[in-house]
């Protein structure tokens, strides 16, 4: 925890702008109804100055009477809910910015001579109080936008105790810009109320990175109550903290997150509104003396609730109206929390975690949508019907859900280190990841539709052992730039899992896939169409088969094969624009009888510098192609690098630009290439082209168009023998090919 807690503290600094003080341009100038001390000027060559009382008061008078500073003020921002009334209730102020209790970046610089009341630090903004539990400092009536004036603040002050000081404070004396109220160290009692805060530009758009609200940093005994905060980084940020109230605030348009607490102790987080923020409220690195009550975030842009690496904290009672990417409560390696109480509209509860103990919360009275969060912890033998909001299993055994329809929840069905369970004839819908199979065994979903899971994917098996998926149909799925597996169905590290009849299509990420360490995968009669990626994948895994599947219209390739004892059979693949099948940084890959058809009836004119090919084959070593037939490609056949002990025969190989194309690379020199018995004819532009290759192609035994043999007028590396037939061409750069014999009629 504790080396997660830096680092994360470390991405919350950089988040709220709080690892920089660098100055912000200037703007216009406020009134300072309070004048700003210099510390330096205070702190040397005055503290021992002997002035008499009467000087004393006469300063003090001077001070209190000084004129405000023209300025233009703050202006509304009704989308954030500030109004011309707002700003009317609040008095214009200069960033404030205290660094200890008592002096000239203080809360007080003393006590008045004659009264025994506090003389509060000008630019404080301090108006009551004495620091004590009885009686807090309160920060009361300001409109303060986060921003610099480089130029400084020109001022008078006077200290009893010390002459009257005049000339013009720095403003990095003053303030950290890019904080409206900053408060750092201190364990003084302090109340921040009934302020309105923005950052710059908040009159049109959120401010540029950096400029927060209100910031507590290593602060004890604080509350935040009933402020306005808008267009900033952070609303409210709360950094090491201790026995802090966050409450009733307002917090609107920010580009980070409306409240944050990091690395705190004893925080409540209670009746605040966050509306139209990236994140609404990030919990980080809380303890069981956390409370996160009665909030409401309306318009989250990304998540609305965040708690991560917390323990037994509380979130209770919370409302979520409205989430971009239906993560309405997100708990990332949190444990033993309670989550009670909480309404979600437009989203749902996220678990994620390392190890089991992030999943097993008390978990009770939740809704989803107006209907129940269903969540259950090493329970057996369970039915579960509608009405569901969102279906949670946590070390379960022996489930079934029959029926059901989830919408707009994180994860609609999630099942966590789970047994036997079993989804039948469900219906899921705009969800993030629509099922999500993590740790599981023996699990089924059979007949079930998931459509329009954003940004991640429709069906997700992680980790998984014995799954079968069967008629399973998923469109619609968004993609996750951030992650790979962003598809339609898709299965990772996984063993023994069978996708049988399923269908994906139309998916924003590929289609259907099976990667990441996976063993023993099967797909059989899959349907994979018009996703925007490849329609089929099987990347990084052992022993997987793929039988009796179309790819058709896929942004890529029909099917991207990388992986070890691969076998791709009876496949037919059409119009998939990246190519048909491709084979790369695989072993002991075969392809049989695979029927490959390009983008469109008519192959290109010529071949283009990024050419498309139908069987593309990189890095492989000991592949094998049969009975195959491609066409209407630029290459019909690629062998491209380091490929190993390749073989093609009985292949018709037509109708597209150039048939075969071989190519060594930067990677290695392809060896021992063989094509045997196969029909390369019709081709537009060659039917082989041999390219930067360190041993011949073995092309013999092959029908070339025409009885004659091949034509190019290039000599077999093996015979001698001139290519002059009347057949496909044959060319060379850099490379040698033997052909001689031919087929003199086609196979």
């Amino acid at each position: 925890m504790v080396a997660s807690r830096h680092a994360w503290l470390a991405a919350a600094l950089a988040l709220v702008g709080l690892s920089s003080l660098a100055l912000a341009a200037p703007s216009p100038s406020a009134p300072v109804r309070e004048p700003i001390a210099d510390s330096a000027n205070l702190a040397t060559g005055l503290a021992d100055a002997d002035v008499d009382r009467s000087l004393a008061l006469e300063g003090l008078d001077s001070v209190r009477s000084m004129p405000t500073m023209p300025t233009d003020g703050l202006e509304p921002v009704p989308e954030a809910g500030i109004t011309a009334e707002d700003l009317d209730a609040c008095s214009p102020h200069p960033p404030i910015e205290i660094t200890e209790e008592v002096g000239p970046q203080g809360f007080i610089l003393g006590e008045d001579p004659l009264t025994g009341e506090p003389t509060y630090r000008p630019g404080s903004g301090v108006v009551a109080g004495d620091g004590t539990e009885a009686n807090p400092y309160v920060i009361e009536g300001w409109c303060i936008e986060a921003t610099g004036n480089s130029q400084g603040i020109p001022t008078c002050i006077i200290v009893p105790g010390v002459e009257r000081w005049c000339g013009e404070v720095p403003n990095d004396l003053v303030a950290a810009p890019n904080q409206a109220i900053r408060i750092e160290g201190t364990q003084a009692h302090v109340v921040v109320r009934d302020n309105v805060v923005t950052g710059t530009g908040a009159s049109s758009a959120p401010s540029a990175p950096g400029a927060s609200g209100v910031v507590l940093d290593a602060v004890g005994n604080a509350t935040v109550e009933s402020n306005v905060a808008a267009a900033t980084m952070g609303g409210v940020v709360v950094l090491d903290g201790h026995d802090v109230t966050v409450r009733d605030n307002a917090v609107a348009l920010t580009v980070s997150s409306g409240v944050i607490t990091s690395g705190t102790d004893d925080v409540a987080v209670v009746d605040n509104r966050v509306g139209q923020a990236y994140r609404g409220l990030w919990v980080l690195d809380a303890d069981e003396a956390t409370r996160v009550v009665g909030n409401e975030v309306t318009e989250a842009t990304y998540e609305a609730i965040r708690v991560q690496l917390s323990q037994d904290a509380l979130i209770r009672d919370n409302r979520v109206d409205g989430v971009q990417d239906n993560l309405a409560i997100h708990v990332d390696e949190a444990s033993d929390l309670r989550i009670q109480g909480n309404a979600m509209t437009g989203g749902g509860l996220a678990l994620t975690g390392d190890t089991q103990e992030h999943y097993v919360h008390d978990v009770e009275a939740n809704q989803v949508n107006g209907q129940p969060l269903v969540y259950h912890h090493a329970d057996r033998g369970l039915q579960i019907e509608e009405p569901v909001g969102q279906a949670v299993l946590v070390d379960t055994a022996g489930v079934r859900i029959d029926d059901v329809h989830v919408q707009d929840a994180a994860y609609g069905i999630h099942a966590v280190d789970s047994t036997s369970v079993h989804v039948t004839e469900a219906t899921v819908e705009a969800t993030r990841s629509g099922i999500v199979l993590d740790g599981t065994k023996a699990a089924r979903v059979t007949d079930t539709a998931v459509h329009d899971a954003a940004p991640s994917s429709g069906i997700v098996v992680t980790d998984a052992r014995s799954t079968t998926i069967r008629n399973a149909t998923v469109t619609g799925s968004g993609f996750d730039a951030g992650l790979f597996a962003a598809a339609g169905l898709a299965a990772t590290g996984s063993e023994g899992t069978r996708l049988i009849g399923n269908e994906a299509s139309d998916n924003e990420g590929f289609g259907i896939g099976v990667y990441g360490g996976s063993l023993d995968a099967q797909l059989r009669d899959i349907e994979a169409h018009r996703n925007a990626l490849h329609g089929l994948v099987v990347g990084s895994s052992l022993d997987a088969e793929v039988r009796d599947s179309h790819a058709t219209g896929n942004d890529g390739f029909g099917i991207d094969v990388r992986g070890t004892e691969t076998d791709v059979e009876t496949a037919q693949l059409a119009a998939n624009a990246g190519g048909g099948l491709r084979v790369i940084e695989a072993r002991n890959a075969t392809v049989r009888q695979a029927a490959i058809a390009g983008p469109s009836s008519h192959p290109l004119d010529a071949v283009q510098d990024e050419a498309v090919t139908g069987l593309a084959i990189w890095d492989t070593e000991d592949a094998h192609v049969a009975d195959a037939t491609v066409s209407g490609y630029d290459r019909g056949l690629g062998l491209y690098r380091a490929n190993e002990d390749v073989a093609v025969h009985d292949s018709q190989v037509t109708a597209n630009a150039v048939g075969v194309w071989a190519q060594g690379g930067l990677l290695g020199q392809p060896a021992d290439l063989t094509l045997a018995a196969n029909a390369i004819a019709g081709n537009t532009e060659e039917g082989l082209h041999a390219q930067d290759l360190a041993e011949p192609v073995d092309a013999r035994e092959n029908w070339w168009g025409h009885a004659s043999g091949p034509s190019g007028d290039v000599a077999d590396a093996c015979t001698g023998t001139v290519a002059d037939g009347e057949g496909q061409a044959i060319s060379t750069d850099g490379a040698e090919v033997c052909f001689d014999p031919w087929l003199d009629a086609r196979p």
